[in-house]
């Protein structure tokens, strides 16, 4: 099995990097990092959005289904379901449906990436200073957030974190979605999280 961990395709520091077509072909499963939407090198804001994410996925389906798979070098990694679907301006009549890419096919090659951690502003005004959540899950702020991220101060820091409402959207839209799962970057920043 060949897993890879690849950058979302509107990653700041990664945009539109790689071919995901070719990536497609020749892997078992991605772990999509669906964080660092603001990170060290962008302005401030939270590690990860549900916008964000969706935006991701959707550029990354829409690719995908455009794919003509005749061409693959790993045919293990597409299935044989019957939910195939062609891009509507495929003009070629030699084209089969089964040539195609399945929406199936490609969420089940995806495990998402999920942050356990978020970043800080300095009082300087620098942006970037990790922070796990491990630290902060016993504040009822994180607890019982119904948004994406908690934004407060502390120390003369301004902290931007993931909470865990955050956190148990999106692995309940992985099984109801159809993705493979979830994988956390990093287990050490949320042992409170992941082991309550």
């Amino acid at each position: 099995m060949f897993s890879i961990a690849i950058f979302p395709p509107n990653h700041p520091d990664q945009n539109n990097y790689y071919d995901l077509q070719r990536l497609f072909t020749c892997s078992d499963h991605w772990i999509l990092m669906l964080y660092d939407e603001h990170n060290p090198r962008t302005k401030e804001g939270p590690v990860s959005s549900s916008d964000w994410i969706t935006y991701n996925l959707k550029t990354i389906e829409t690719e995908l289904i455009q794919f003509n798979q005749t061409k693959s070098i790993h045919s293990k990694s597409v299935s044989n379901d019957k939910n195939l679907i062609p891009p509507e301006n495929d003009s070629n009549p030699n084209t089969s449906k089964q040539n195609f890419i399945s929406i199936t096919s490609i969420r089940k090659k995806i495990y998402l990436g999920l942050p356990l951690y978020g970043y800080a502003k300095s009082k300087s005004g620098k942006f970037g200073k990790v922070k796990p959540i491990q630290n902060w899950m016993h504040l009822p702020e994180i607890q019982n957030a119904k948004t994406d991220y908690v934004k407060f101060n502390h120390m003369d820091e301004v902290i931007y974190l993931p909470t865990a409402y955050f956190l148990r959207k999106w692995e309940q839209n992985s099984i109801e979605l159809g993705y493979s799962g979830v994988a956390y970057w990093r287990k050490e920043f949320g042992t409170q999280y992941l082991d309550p």
